[in-house]
């Protein structure tokens, strides 16, 4: 049972939905204080390093929900739903549904394929870094790991570059809080740029995700430390600050 739970985690860490993304990456961190954390936590860190920086090679024309696909109980599935797509639409459970499916019934998988958005591989990795960051076994992965996510910061060449990095920021402030001011102090800079781009900008969730990132710095480090690193970074910073 447990090589098959191993695989539909790590399948659903790029699951075309973010609150799966998010939500999987919760119940692996429970997962990795149980008797199967050593070898859960290898592959979780393998697939971390394997797949930070997919959002550099993610195509301009990206998309949530997108690409479900394949021959199902009810037909063909068409092969891209916009987001447009899913409004205002009539919700239902997978409960509610597993009658008309195939044998099985429930949350499992009907014949529909989710063929994964580069970015998405990106943004189950974040989640999976905060919630490493919170179990000290893991914090020296997590700083080694850093660098990445800074990378992925600055991407923005496509469509859904905001989602990402709208879970970048809020991420952050966890990854902040768990590591500790001393153990980022070393990686501070590197998300100042993106940052305050990022705090003015036109999305307005990604906006505040990175204005509050920052307004946490100012009180993790005070503001007088927390000033002084923003001058010697980039002074035009501190005016807009």
């Amino acid at each position: 049972m447990y090589p098959e739970l191993k695989k539909l985690w790590i399948d659903h860490l790029s699951d075309n939905i973010q609150s799966i993304r998010e939500n999987t990456a919760i119940s692996i961190g429970q997962v990795l204080n149980s008797s199967f954390a050593e070898d859960m936590g290898q592959a979780i860190r393998d697939h971390i390093k394997e797949n930070m920086l997919k959002a550099k090679e993610q195509k301009a024309d990206s998309a949530k929900f997108s690409n479900l696909g394949n021959v199902t109980q009810f037909g063909v599935a068409p092969e891209e739903i916009k987001d447009h797509d899913h409004d205002n639409n009539t919700m239902f459970s997978c409960g509610s549904l597993a009658p008309k499916l195939k044998r099985g019934g429930g949350c499992m998988d009907h014949g529909f394929s989710r063929p994964k958005e580069l970015w998405e591989l990106s943004d189950g990795s974040v989640f999976m870094l905060r919630e490493l960051s919170g179990m000290e076994q893991h914090q020296e992965f997590v700083v080694g790991q850093l660098d990445n996510l800074s990378n992925v910061a600055y991407v923005d060449h496509f469509k859904h570059s905001h989602v990402l990095k709208e879970n970048i920021f809020k991420s952050l402030r966890k990854i902040v809080e768990n590591l500790g001011k001393k153990k980022f102090r070393g990686f501070l800079e590197f998300f100042l740029d993106p940052a305050f781009r990022n705090a003015k900008g036109e999305h307005q969730n990604l906006a505040y995700a990175a204005q509050d990132f920052l307004l946490n710095l100012e009180k993790v480090y005070g503001q007088g430390i927390f000033k002084a690193i923003v001058e010697g970074h980039d002074d035009r910073y501190v005016k807009e600050f």
